[in-house]
């Protein structure tokens, strides 16, 4: 329901890395229809990973102990239509 979310949303995550609030700020579009390879390929890529297993779990784990790893790291998961397990 285009209200300006995506835009809104870009802004405060430019704002708060310029501000200095978070070292990265990583924003994946998930859509209505989420394709768990290509999301977990977006964030690797905007990490600059290189996601060598092939099973969502092997991927996760990999992407997980990245993420961790970041002293301050916000990330934004636009245009979602429900909830997705994240554990």
């Amino acid at each position: 329901f285009g209200v300006g979310k995506t835009t809104m949303v870009k802004h405060v995550a430019a704002q708060s890395q310029k501000d200095g609030y978070f070292d990265h700020v990583i924003m994946a579009v998930v859509s209505q229809s989420p394709d768990k390879l290509k999301n977990q390929g977006a964030i690797a890529d905007l990490l600059e990973l290189r996601l060598h297993k092939e099973t969502l779990i092997g991927r996760a784990g990999t992407l997980r102990a990245r993420i961790m790893r970041a002293n301050r790291m916000l990330i934004i998961l636009d245009d979602m239509w429900e909830e997705i397990d994240l554990s």
